[in-house]
């Protein structure tokens, strides 16, 4: 079964989800990426990877692209829910 079938149409839809961190392991984070040359969050879909592969499941995170999330958002609505343009 591949990721489709598994998942269907929905998977390519790109939702976001917030981390809070201690400051501490924020600034790991960062260190890691700024010595691997990636962004924080490329580094945080490998990290979801690594969790998903050791429960074993599919390694199927991937980061959305840029401005993706706006796209989805209702039309006239800003990233609050409220009325306005979010460009």
């Amino acid at each position: 079964m591949d990721k489709e079938e598994e998942f269907g149409q929905d998977e390519r839809k790109v939702v976001g989800t917030t981390l809070h961190l201690n400051q501490m392991a924020w600034h790991q984070l960062k260190l890691i990426a700024l010595k691997e040359g990636k962004t924080q969050q490329a580094v945080l879909v490998e990290a979801v990877n690594l969790l998903f592969d050791s429960r074993g499941m599919l390694e199927i995170a991937e980061a959305g692209k840029r401005g993706s999330a706006k796209k989805l958002l209702p039309a006239n609505r800003g990233p609050d829910g409220a009325g306005g343009d979010i460009s």
